[in-house]
């Protein structure tokens, strides 16, 4: 069976009955715009080359949590600035905004080459950025009160939900794409879809 992120959105929202979703970073709105629920928004500064993109809300997503403090969903895509240090705040974030048995989603977890992944961006090819180190350091300080994985398909998929979780390794004083080749499965917390899909029987 073939998954991608919208299916893995539909997927949670239909199960738990979500009636709220937040995309941080909408791009062309490929995703946003095919998501099915009663309530939804996006965010993104719609600058640069993304000038085209259309968002709910047209800011950066630090802004916007900033602004809107209040504001809660039911479940909260990440697919913005793919740039560990912004990821960990689009994380922390999403956590505050989060309801209750709510859940985060975050696109490009899992890079399959070492230039797919540098920071800054210096290819025009494939670009996941390095969103991975998140995972790793999210999962590492907050596996007893979150449960955080990575659905392999679609450049990796991560999951993060109120939920104990596992921690299989140890967090090196220096994450390189060199750790992440000899560590995938274990540091991603790494499931297949048939794995992922077992969680909802």
């Amino acid at each position: 069976m073939i998954m991608n992120r919208l299916d893995i959105i539909q997927k949670y929202i239909n199960y738990y009955n979500y009636s709220s979703y937040l995309e941080i970073g909408i791009d062309s709105g490929q995703v946003f715009n095919n998501v099915e629920i009663k309530l939804k928004e996006s965010i993104d500064p719609s600058v640069g080359k993304y000038s085209y993109a259309k968002p709910t809300y047209k800011m950066y997503s630090d802004d916007f949590f900033i602004k809107y403090p209040t504001k809660k969903y039911d479940i909260i895509f990440i697919d913005g600035l793919h740039e560990s240090d912004q990821v960990d705040r689009d994380i922390a974030n999403s956590i505050k905004a989060l309801n209750s048995n709510g859940t985060i989603l975050l696109h490009d977890c899992s890079p399959p080459t070492e230039q797919s992944q540098q920071v800054p961006r210096n290819n025009i090819g494939l670009w996941c950025g390095d969103v991975w180190k998140s995972i790793v350091k999210f999962n590492y300080y907050n596996y007893t009160k979150f449960n955080t994985f990575v659905i392999d398909t679609d450049l990796g998929v991560g999951v993060i939900q109120e939920s104990k979780g596992i921690c299989n390794y140890s967090l090196p004083d220096f994450l390189d794409y060199k750790w992440l080749e000899l560590n995938r499965k274990q540091g991603l917390n790494l499931k297949s879809i048939n794995e992922f899909l077992n969680l909802f029987t």
